[in-house]
């Protein structure tokens, strides 16, 4: 039962055809995993082991290519924040310490300046656009935001000129994350709201920086490969959900919308495989429920 765990020779190579398949497809992030599940399957057995290693690498390698031809696309688009989110990708798929990761590194620390820069102008013309006039409160946040830019904090936020975000709900949980910018439980509550709002670019901002601030919470890379998920981006909501179940191995939601994504993407074998694990964790649960209903 589960993701990773000790196959036959038989499963494996089925395991390497599916990658094989999904690669033809050019949905990486697909074959990545089937790579991934036949590499922790054969660890013992050593079937085919140094084969599958080289594949998992292509295909990693393929969807940081991927990725970062959207970071170019999307640059050239005027799209800062989805092209920071492409970025952060790919960087997270290379091996730290090697040249294309370092590259890579450069590239976001440039980028994100880019961004802050943006977010600063934004924040300022939000400012004036409301009526405040350039006094005492506008001196005071000005400040701030040059600070933040001045020390290149990478977690400095702006209130976005948006009439959603100018909000009685949204902007007590913006000025929490400004004030306190590490604090991860002020990240959580306004990626959530963000995500009900369904301002999903920006709950995925908020949600890549919680993981970031609790790399070992589950919960949060669960809720992020959801919220790729809703917008259309599986392959990288198929990385986050991965995280979720290596650190909670019974993670039984995580389990349940990846087999979901399987189902959207067409592929009923694997889909259905998942639903099972999911029903064999806990059968009275909600998931479980829910997928002996996707099952019939």
């Amino acid at each position: 039962m589960g993701l990773f765990k000790e196959l036959t020779d038989e499963e494996i190579d089925n395991l390497i055809k599916r990658g094989y398949d999904y690669v033809q497809q050019g949905r990486f992030g697909f074959a990545r995993l089937e790579y991934l599940k036949a590499f922790h399957g054969a660890e013992s057995s050593g079937h085919r082991l140094e084969e599958i290693e080289k594949m998992l690498r292509q295909a990693s390698q393929r969807l940081v290519e991927k990725n970062l031809e959207q970071y170019h696309n999307l640059m050239e688009s005027g799209d800062t924040a989805s092209a920071v989110e492409a970025l952060s990708t790919a960087l997270r798929l290379c091996e730290e310490g090697t040249e294309q990761y370092c590259q890579l590194m450069k590239m976001y620390q440039l980028v994100t300046s880019k961004q802050r820069a943006e977010d600063l102008a934004e924040e300022l013309r939000m400012w004036v656009d409301q009526g405040v006039e350039p006094g005492v409160q506008f001196a005071d946040r000005h400040r701030k935001w040059m600070m933040a830019l001045a020390v290149g904090n990478p977690f400095d936020d702006r209130l976005d000129h948006s009439d959603d975000i100018v909000s009685e709900d949204l902007l007590p949980l913006y000025q929490k994350v400004v004030d306190e910018p590490e604090n991860a439980d002020a990240r959580y509550n306004l990626g959530l709201t963000l995500a009900q709002y369904g301002l999903l670019n920006r709950a995925t901002t908020q949600f890549q920086r919680y993981v970031g601030l609790k790399p070992n919470d589950p919960e949060g890379f669960f809720i992020l490969g959801n919220i790729l998920a809703d917008r259309g981006l599986y392959d990288e909501a198929l990385l986050e959900l991965e995280s979720a179940i290596r650190l909670n191995h019974g993670y039984q939601g995580a389990y349940f919308y990846m087999a979901e994504i399987y189902e959207k993407q067409g592929d009923l074998n694997e889909a259905t495989r998942l639903y099972r694990t999911v029903i064999d964790l806990d059968p009275k649960s909600e998931f479980a429920e829910e997928a002996r209903g996707r099952l019939r």
